[in-house]
């Protein structure tokens, strides 16, 4: 597969810190955007995506679950674990994923969404996963790493 030729949006554009609207209904549109959210993950240093990298203020999210890419339409955060623990991450949007940060996550979260056959679909992570889901689904309610996280460099 060709690479992809949408551009990834990088801070400080203004539209990465809109909150990305739900989506009613999956259609052609949003088959077309979750193939384009896929393409990107095929990038190896991307192990998440959300709409809005993209510049689509839709809520939708693509992550790498070990070999597999996965699309959430709708996530939300059901359930998360009191302990807290600081994980090492980056962005596609800021610097390109060159800047790392110390960020605080949760060690175990539920996400729920529906996919694209608009069926329910519920994911547990922990730790790593767990993070990508949290920092992907951040993008969506217009919260970037660089605002809250600590560069570690």
């Amino acid at each position: 597969m060709l690479p992809s030729q949408t551009k990834i949006l990088q801070v400080p554009n203004p539209i990465l810190s809109e909150i990305s609207r739900p989506v009613n209904q999956v259609d052609s549109g949003i088959k077309a955007l979750a193939r384009e959210l896929s393409h990107q993950l095929e990038n190896p240093y991307c192990i998440g995506i959300a709409a809005i990298q993209i510049g689509e203020r839709v809520r939708i999210i693509g992550v790498k679950m070990g070999l597999e890419s996965i699309i959430i339409i709708n996530p939300v955060l059901v359930k998360s674990s009191d302990k807290i623990y600081t994980n090492i991450e980056s962005c596609m949007s800021v610097n390109y994923g060159r800047d790392i940060y110390r960020v605080k996550r949760h060690k175990l979260v539920k996400v729920r969404g529906v996919d694209l056959n608009e069926r329910t679909i519920t994911y547990k992570g922990r730790d790593r996963f767990g993070a990508v889901l949290q920092h992907e689904i951040d993008h969506l309610d217009g919260r970037i790493i660089n605002q809250f996280g600590e560069k570690w460099y």
